[in-house]
């Protein structure tokens, strides 16, 4: 109990000081191209600036989770579950086959274990399986980025991600062009590319999250839907 109090007061510290807070601002970028899985330069895609809050947000939040998950708040999820033998994941409320999205995600690195997934699937991905694995992006209707591994995966596809394989921060962003279908991850600092493009938008994505390790705490914030601007962005005066 008293674990779960503690992580509660520490996901309303996190409400508060995010709940007026946006996209990354163009200055907290740094890097402005990234090599992607392709081996190509990459610019950085200027509507993940222009991402702002919908006023109705009752949508954006954890709904489906498996019995290993515990909800401690709508954005975070711990799993509960003892034992590194089975996989546990959960499911946002909000599907998405349109449209630019940004996603703030806290998954700390000590938390993450062998297998530690992000990433994005259809509502019949299956919720927990029997096994150590990156859940999220192991079957061909899902994927995501292995934290721990470093690697992007879908079905039987595994590709290195990021290219200078780093670890991702404990804080960082989920970025799904879903009208192109494609997945990008960035920091505060850096964009890391590409790790999917041509994913199937025929059907809702939705924002997934899967861990082995007692205890791994993951929070997701929707930060609103990016708007394609034609020419440079301009300071406001």
């Amino acid at each position: 109990m008293e674990f779960v109090q503690s992580i509660n007061k520490k996901e309303k510290q996190e409400l508060s000081l995010s709940k007026h807070s946006s996209a990354p601002k163009p200055s907290n970028m740094g890097s402005t191209a990234s090599t992607s899985h392709k081996g190509m330069r990459e610019a950085v895609p200027m509507w993940i600036y222009t991402a702002k809050l919908p006023e109705d947000q009752t949508n954006h939040k954890f709904t489906s989770m498996s019995s290993g998950m515990q909800q401690l708040g709508p954005n975070t999820v711990a799993r509960q579950r003892t034992g590194k033998f089975d996989t546990d994941a959960a499911r946002w409320k909000e599907g998405f086959s349109s449209g630019k999205h940004v996603f703030e995600v806290v998954f700390p690195v000590a938390q993450r274990g062998v297998h530690a997934s992000v990433g994005v699937g259809h509502d019949n991905v299956p919720l927990t399986l029997n096994k150590s694995c990156s859940l999220v992006g192991n079957c061909k209707e899902s994927w995501a980025l292995d934290l721990s591994t470093r690697r992007a995966v879908h079905a039987a596809g595994i590709k290195k991600y990021p290219s200078t394989q780093v670890f991702l921060p404990d804080k960082f962003y989920m970025y799904l062009d879903a009208d192109s279908g494609s997945l990008m991850f960035g920091s505060d600092h850096t964009y890391y590319g590409t790790a999917f493009d041509g994913i199937p938008t025929d059907k809702p994505l939705y924002p997934m999250v899967s861990a082995v390790t007692h205890g791994a705490t993951i929070t997701l914030f929707y930060r609103g839907e990016g708007v394609v601007r034609i020419g440079p962005l301009r300071k406001k005066r």
